[in-house]
């Protein structure tokens, strides 16, 4: 369907999480005289590249010309302002995620793209914000959000007092199922699993998250939603 000449891609932004070889990827996708974003994840199998000796590095003549070794292990695509899961989450993907916040949070400072001592400074800052926002703690956010921030949600565009004040007139309760770190980029993939206290409705959203270049402060969210693998 994608490869259909009515549709057409521009790669706006692409980040790489190397530790956990995964890459993730914006676009603005053009389908007739419609225009929506895109976000895709895309996991990588690239053992079969190695050196073989245990070295951690990879064969450039194989990763340069191989067509026949496996390397894509797994995509999952997020659109804003349309519909790419008809049928709703499947039982395994309802159950992931942690509702202990300091349980959550470990987890995320788990993960391998926060394991090398130079990269710890934004994997920390990474962490705190998401404790934050599972424990709802919405002052400690505004005090993150740098004073010209902005979030393109999926609702509309919203400055950072107004998102504050979303967040505090909301009842979601969050569950992280996948955190991605790019350190160059300064930008965190999260994806959250959304559930209104009120009902029993899920929905899945992916949130970019990117600081500025000192990580002091971040300077914009991009939200993206409804996925299938």
């Amino acid at each position: 369907k994608f490869s259909a000449p009515s549709i057409s891609f521009e790669l706006v932004h692409n980040f790489v999480d190397e530790g956990n070889s995964v890459t993730i990827s914006e676009h603005v996708v053009e389908y007739g005289s419609k225009h929506f974003r895109l976000c895709g994840a895309v996991w990588w199998d690239i053992e079969e590249y190695g050196s073989g000796d245990g070295d951690g590095l990879y064969r450039e003549d194989l990763v340069l010309t191989s067509s026949s070794l496996p390397a894509v292990k797994r995509i999952e695509l997020f659109g804003k302002g349309m519909s790419l899961l008809p049928s709703g989450l499947d039982d395994d993907e309802e159950e992931e995620g942690d509702d202990d916040v300091l349980g959550a949070a470990a987890s995320v400072r788990r993960t391998r793209g926060f394991g090398a001592a130079g990269e710890a400074g934004l994997g920390a800052v990474v962490a705190r914000y998401i404790e934050a926002l599972l424990a709802d703690d919405y002052e400690a956010i505004r005090g993150m959000l740098c004073r010209n921030f902005r979030i393109s949600a999926l609702d509309g565009v919203k400055t950072r007092d107004s998102f504050v004040a979303w967040l505090e007139a909301t009842t979601f309760r969050r569950k992280v199922q996948d955190v991605f770190v790019d350190h160059k980029a300064k930008t965190a993939y999260l994806k959250l699993l959304v559930q209104f206290d009120s009902s029993s409705a899920r929905a899945v959203v992916v949130n970019l998250v990117q600081w500025d270049l000192r990580v002091d402060s971040i300077i914009n969210i991009r939200e993206y939603g409804t996925g299938f693998k």
